[in-house]
């Protein structure tokens, strides 16, 4: 069932946002948890479980840069610290990810990724994710 709040077309469909007619990386149960949230039912866990999926860009064969973020994506109000990574091809992936400051959020309590969420098609908290070092290289990093 979609539920719309507003138009979400800037964060649908565009680098660094959530696919919804293209494709995508899903990476299923990517984070450790002690608590962890099951199997997705309509009724009882609309939630459902942890996955990781975004729309991500490739990385310039030649230099390995990233695309800027998107000037109609609600996280270009954050680029100051929102910062496109090309993952390391040791991950075995090869897109960009948009990098965020996982001890500031964590001390904080403030993140920055929440502007990039949906709630039409599809309930998906956008967070500053600990992916750990084997995506971003560092463990300060977090990923939106």
């Amino acid at each position: 069932k979609s539920v719309v709040s507003e138009d979400e077309s800037d964060r649908v469909d565009v680098d660094y946002g959530f696919p919804l007619t293209t494709g995508a990386l899903i990476v299923e149960y990517p984070y450790w948890t002690s608590d962890p949230p099951g199997t997705w039912d309509n009724g009882n866990n609309p939630l459902g479980s942890f996955a990781f999926l975004g729309h991500l860009p490739v990385p310039d064969p030649e230099d390995r840069s990233c695309p800027p973020i998107p000037e109609i994506s609600p996280l270009q109000a954050h680029n100051d610290v929102l910062k496109p990574l090309s993952v390391p091809r040791k991950s075995g992936v090869d897109a960009c990810m948009l990098t965020c400051n996982l001890t500031e959020t964590k001390s904080s309590g403030v993140d920055v990724c929440n502007a990039g969420s949906i709630t039409s098609n599809s309930v998906s908290v956008m967070s500053c994710y600990d992916l750990g070092e084997m995506y971003t290289g560092d463990a300060t990093l977090g990923a939106c």
